[in-house]
């Protein structure tokens, strides 16, 4: 196995060194000729290339995902975020210290479809697409020659023979390569099932709700990692809530609490949101089960909305002004949740989402807390 990976790194290196650096002094050679500025000229062509092989790439994961007709929840370009929806997408820019990597696509596949086939197609998708570009880019100047001060034809064309080929060596660094992700799937039979962890957030993208999902999956996750427990505990949370069950809910904070002992600080902090978002959802059922506004208001005061979640925080509004018999304000926030809702890419969320509202809207004013609806 060491013999295995010090071979890819020596190909990744080697590859490295032939495309990308040939490409890089192509851009500076370029630039001194056209505007007699080799250094820094050259610097920001090759930047603007890279830019561009890195959109292709992550575009043919994209297209390829979309093709089996896979879930695609998440696109990341160089910090940008883009989470996609019914009606669209959402943009946001993600902070320096939390990009690991120039870009990805996050996709899960369809339960009724070979899953192997639609890994290995998608996860193919993004270094094909920069091998035809750089084949077409290197048949055009095949067929009309070099033209004149065109040499950053030939260092994207290099740029992108580098970024397909070299993604397609198997390196098992932070984050795996296209080519160790393509290697463990072709050993697996036609008929490979998916895991706990995989099967439960395509269950739940296909719109089951979180209790509905199969117990034997939320049992094998919170019988792993610390980080699987997290998010067995997030469906059960979520299935609490939807049943109603605003006791047991509230009793899963002090799991909460737990679990986040046991994970290290650092892979904490790239869970914040989940957490962030667990601690909501555990605000809003204390507040239906203590029946208690400003506790709840307090909360979504001190912390800030979760981003992923934009169905949340109008929902939790809801809650207080039902709590204080403002039904102008309830319906507003509730409509506002229910569009949100309806967009989201993951059909349990509207379904899951509905209940909720119709536990709010049940509240009576001989139950709304302090203040009476006189």
């Amino acid at each position: 196995m060491t013999i295995r990976r010090l071979a890819a790194a020596a190909g990744h290196y080697l590859l490295f060194a032939a495309t990308y650096g040939v490409a890089m002094f192509v851009c500076i050679s370029w630039a001194e000729q056209e505007y007699h500025a080799s250094l820094l000229g050259g610097v920001y062509l090759y930047v603007l290339l890279l830019v561009i092989g890195v959109v292709v790439h992550e575009a043919g994961h994209y297209l390829a995902a979309r093709w089996q007709g896979m879930h695609v929840l998440q696109v990341m370009l160089f910090g940008i975020e883009l989470h996609l929806t019914r009606r669209g997408m959402r943009i946001r820019r993600q902070p320096f210290r939390r990009r690991r990597m120039r870009g990805y696509v996050m996709a899960y596949p369809r339960s009724d479809r070979p899953i192997r086939r639609q890994v290995i197609l998608m996860v193919l998708g993004g270094p094909l697409a920069n091998l035809i570009l750089a084949t077409l880019l290197g048949g055009a100047l095949f067929v009309s020659g070099l033209p004149a001060h065109q040499e950053w034809l030939v260092a994207a064309m290099l740029l992108n023979l580098g970024m397909g080929f070299s993604n397609l060596l198997p390196r098992n660094t932070e984050w795996k390569s296209d080519g160790a992700i393509l290697r463990e799937w072709w050993k697996q039979p036609a008929d490979q099932p998916l895991l706990p962890y995989d099967r439960l957030t395509t269950l739940s993208l296909e719109g089951t709700t979180n209790d509905g999902l199969p117990e034997q999956d939320l049992v094998a996750l919170e019988q792993g990692s610390p980080i699987e427990q997290l998010v067995a505990l997030w469906y059960r949370l979520k299935a609490d809530q939807e049943r109603g069950d605003w006791q047991m809910a509230t009793h899963r904070r002090n799991q909460l609490v737990a679990l986040k002992e046991q994970v290290d600080p650092a892979l904490l902090a790239r869970l914040s949101e989940l957490t962030a978002l667990m601690e909501a959802e555990l605000d809003f059922s204390q507040a239906m089960h203590d029946q208690d506004a400003d506790a709840l208001e307090a909360t979504q005061k001190a912390a800030a909305p979760v981003w992923v979640s934009p169905w949340q925080r109008p929902r939790a509004q809801a809650l207080v002004a039902a709590l204080r018999c403002d039904e102008a304000r309830r319906d507003a926030c509730l409509q506002t949740s229910e569009r949100h809702a309806r967009a989201a890419i993951d059909a349990s969320v509207a379904p899951s989402e509905s209940r909720l509202r119709d536990y709010i809207l049940a509240i009576s004013p001989s139950r709304a807390g302090a203040r009476s609806c006189s």
